[in-house]
């Protein structure tokens, strides 16, 4: 038995995961449909093709609720009829939105195959009616039909002094301050680092470790410095993040407040120092799971307010944590290579936190980059990457550089952790 031969012409799967994406996640799904600028005459089939522009014309209405009721009714008013358990049977078929942005692009990329094959049938034709033009003539005029239908909009060209300004002012300034890019509280660490760059960052720790703190610590210190910084908080919901990094800037232990064991002035404390930094350029998101959904929400915040750093903690936390169809390294592999892009798209710093497998625990050796739970493809995609973990007894971690395409690597700071206070403090410098 073969199998059914691919329709050349469309991506009916991609078009059938779009429309259900859309009803699971309205917001984020239509806002990468926007960016990629996705029409409804890029669908093939004329069911999906009417069902897209039915929720564009609804989207683009105040209050409207886009769901399979709204729809559906929608379409009977407008005389495209279609019914709801037709529009729930697209929802059941559809097992997630996480990987909505690849079958963005490959309709995209069908609808651009549709018009090179009718471009194509048009110039042989032509070809077999016009003698008097020579074959190479032929050759160049199918070229010059098929340049409009070149994806070549995104793509940045440039020439060497393009960049000679932005280039001489940053390392001018470098030269004051010590650092490229966005630098970290820990001042030593700029020093080897060089600050996170426009690019994937990676904090690899054992569970339990302390990444989570180093993040948040950075992050506040970032935002007093006047970065704008996101953090996606994939395991702790935002209060119990947003409790850590004030915690942090109070000097105070959150769980004495948590179990009610804290003193009134602690409290006090705490209600101050978060009227204190309310104005920071400080976001926390914790319902945004999917990679769609984390895009969708990076976009939106660089647009309406600039983004300097991005933080996902933890890369593991990503849902859902295996892609149908594929192992978990395949899909660690699509998460790090789509959070690489990202970093260029929305010229930014990404760091993820990942974790490492317990395998060198076991072996009771001091971790390294292709510890990597689930992928060695992350150590390959990111351009940078610390690896925190804890000495061998004693209460000092090492914060290494592991890997640093722009600069030192293979050199680490040591820390104390004071747990309580979500914070670490320098100890010294090892070289």
């Amino acid at each position: 038995m073969t199998d059914k031969p691919k329709n050349i012409y469309s991506a009916e799967e991609s078009e059938r995961q779009i429309i259900g994406s859309i009803f699971c996640d309205p917001t984020p799904i239509l806002y990468l449909c926007q960016k990629a600028n996705l029409q409804p005459d890029a669908f093939f089939s004329p069911a999906y093709q009417t069902i897209y522009r039915a929720i564009l014309d609804m989207a683009a209405m105040p209050k409207v609720c886009i769901d399979t009721g709204s729809v559906a009714h929608w379409l009977k008013t407008h005389n495209s009829a279609i019914p709801e358990t037709d529009l729930l049977l697209i929802i059941d078929r559809t097992p997630t939105s996480a990987t909505c942005g690849y079958h963005i692009e490959q309709v995209i990329e069908f609808q651009r195959r549709r018009s090179t094959i009718k471009t194509l049938e048009a110039r042989l034709d032509a070809l077999k009616s016009d003698a008097n033009r020579t074959t190479a003539e032929h050759i160049g005029a199918l070229y010059q039909a098929l340049m409009p239908l070149e994806d070549t909009k995104k793509i940045n060209i440039t020439k060497l002094e393009d960049h000679k300004a932005a280039k001489i002012e940053q390392w001018t300034a470098a030269r004051s301050v010590g650092y490229v890019g966005i630098p970290s509280c820990f001042s030593e660490l700029n020093k080897l680092l060089g600050g996170w760059r426009k690019c994937l960052g990676i904090i690899g720790a054992y569970r339990g470790t302390g990444k989570s703190t180093v993040i948040r610590q950075d992050a506040l210190w970032q935002a007093k410095q006047g970065f704008k910084v996101a953090v996606f908080s994939l395991e702790d919901p935002a209060d119990i993040a947003a409790a850590s990094i004030v915690g942090n800037h109070a000097n105070t232990c959150v769980f004495h407040l948590d179990i009610g064991d804290a003193r009134e002035n602690q409290l006090l404390g705490m209600a101050a120092a978060w009227d204190h930094l309310k104005d920071l350029p400080l976001w926390i998101i914790n319902n945004a799971y999917s990679l769609d959904q984390i895009t969708a929400t990076a976009h939106l915040l660089k647009q309406r307010y600039g983004l300097d750093i991005i933080y996902v903690d933890h890369i593991q936390y990503i849902s859902p944590y295996q892609l149908p169809g594929m192992n978990r390294n395949n899909t660690m592999a699509v998460y790090s290579a789509h959070l690489s892009r990202l970093a260029k798209t929305l010229d930014c710093a990404i760091v993820a936190a990942s974790q490492f497998s317990r395998l060198p625990e076991q072996e009771d050796r001091k971790p390294r980059l292709s510890d990597f739970r689930d992928s060695g493809t992350i150590e390959q995609d990111c351009r940078q990457a610390l690896i925190l973990y804890r000495h061998k007894d004693a209460d000092i971690y090492g914060l290494e550089v592991a890997k640093n395409n722009y600069g030192v690597s293979g050199k680490e700071i040591e820390l104390e952790r004071h747990g309580e206070k979500q914070r670490f403090e320098p100890a010294s410098t090892r070289f």
